[in-house]
C-alpha cells in the first residue's frame, strides 16, 4: 500500500501535500479511493485531488461532485473552484445537470456566477428555471444578479429588504457590487438582533444588529475609508452609521 492511501485511509491530510508533490503520477489511485465505502475517506481523497491541476484530476473531481453524499460532493465543489477558469464554465454548467446534492448544486451555481461572462448567464438560467428548490433558488438569484441579470438583481434587493437574515447578508457579500449600496443604506435603520456571537470577549458585543453587519458591507464594497474601524465586530454608533449612511446613498 503506498503512503498517499496511507495517508487517505487513516484521514490524514498530509495526503494533500504528497498529491501535490506527486500531480497526475496520483490520480488513479485517489479516483480508486472515490470508491471507498467510508465518505470520510472519500472526502480526503478529494481534498487530496483538488490540489492536482490536471484535466485528469478535474475529471475524478467531477465524478466525485455526483454523489450524494453531501459532504463528499460538496468538498469536490469546492476543489473544482479553485481550478474553475481552467476547467471553464461550459463544463461546469454540464456537470450542474447531473448532480445529485441540492447543497452542492447551489454551491455550483455560485462558483459559476462568480466565474462571472455574458456567456454563462444563458444555460445558468436554464438551470435556474428547473430548480426552484429554496436554497437553490437564492443561489441562482443570487448569482445572476451577480451576472449583471436586471430581473434578479430585482428580485435580490426584494428579498434582501424583507428577509434581512444572515442567509440574505452572506449573499449580499458573495454579490459584492456597488448597485446594492442604496439597499444596505436603507438597512442601516434596523436595529434588530440577526447574529448571536455567543461569549465574546470584553469589550466586544454578543450580538450584531442588521445595521451593524449593512455598514460593515457598506465599507467592504464601496472601498471607503470610514473614520472608525469596520473589520471587527462592533455594535456602530447613530454617528458612525450615519456616516456609512452618506456613503451608501438612498434608494431611487
Amino acid at each position: 500500500m503506498s503512503q498517499i492511501t496511507e495517508a487517505v485511509l487513516a484521514l490524514n491530510l498530509s495526503a494533500a501535500d504528497m498529491a501535490k508533490a506527486q500531480g497526475v503520477a496520483a490520480v488513479p489511485e485517489l479516483t480508486q479511493l472515490l470508491k471507498h465505502e467510508d465518505n470520510a475517506v472519500r472526502t480526503i481523497a478529494v481534498i487530496a485531488l483538488g490540489e492536482i491541476q490536471h484535466p485528469e484530476a478535474f475529471k475524478a473531481l467531477m465524478y466525485a461532485a455526483q454523489e450524494e453524499d453531501n459532504s463528499v460532493a460538496g468538498t469536490a465543489v469546492t476543489q473544482l473552484s479553485k481550478h474553475g477558469s481552467l476547467i471553464g464554465t461550459n463544463q461546469l454548467l454540464q456537470l450542474l445537470g447531473t448532480m445529485k446534492s441540492e447543497a452542492a448544486r447551489s454551491q455550483l451555481v455560485l462558483t459559476i456566477g462568480r466565474l462571472g461572462g455574458d456567456p454563462d448567464r444563458g444555460g445558468l438560467q436554464s438551470f435556474c428555471a428547473q430548480h426552484d428548490d429554496q436554497e437553490e433558488a437564492l443561489s441562482c438569484m443570487a448569482a445572476l444578479a451577480k451576472l449583471g441579470l436586471d430581473k434578479s438583481r430585482k428580485d435580490f434587493s426584494v428579498h434582501f429588504m424583507e428577509k434581512r437574515d444572515l442567509k440574505a447578508f452572506s449573499m449580499a457579500e458573495y454579490i459584492d457590487q456597488p448597485w446594492l449600496l442604496p439597499y444596505l443604506g436603507h438597512l442601516l435603520r434596523y436595529m434588530d438582533p440577526v447574529e448571536t456571537l455567543g461569549d465574546p470577549p470584553p469589550g466586544f458585543p454578543s450580538m450584531l444588529r442588521v445595521c451593524d453587519k449593512a455598514v460593515v458591507l457598506i465599507a467592504k464594497i464601496s472601498g471607503k475609508q470610514f473614520s472608525f474601524p469596520t473589520d471587527r465586530h462592533m455594535n456602530y454608533s447613530i454617528m458612525q452609521i450615519s456616516e456609512a449612511e452618506r456613503v451608501a446613498g438612498s434608494l431611487p
